[in-house]
């Protein structure tokens, strides 16, 4: 068993298309983003399903830092102190 941490990058990007990058659109000129598609892995079918209010960020974030759908992740946002002291954040797994 390998004892060595995992090597994570995410890269995120807020109101930005699926063919907004040089890949789906030849007259976008994404040649970094590119370069880490093509030695890394790409999500090219991901939606966001809505939001619980007018910042579609917010639940997008809440989703992404607990792991859980939207409507769970709305009642976990109300309550995030108990999740980060419970250490069942995203990036608590990690360090973990």
């Amino acid at each position: 068993m390998s004892t060595r941490k995992p090597n994570i990058i995410l890269i995120t990007s807020d109101q930005q298309r699926a063919d907004c990058n040089g890949f789906e659109n030849p007259d976008l000129l994404t040649p970094h983003l590119d370069r880490l598609v093509q030695r890394g892995t790409r999500f090219d079918r991901c939606y966001n399903m809505g939001s619980w209010s007018p910042a579609v960020c917010i639940a997008s974030r809440a989703m992404l830092i607990t792991g859980r759908r939207l409507w769970d992740a709305a009642a976990v946002h109300r309550n995030m102190k108990a999740e980060s002291d419970a250490k069942r954040l995203w990036p608590q797994l990690l360090a973990q």
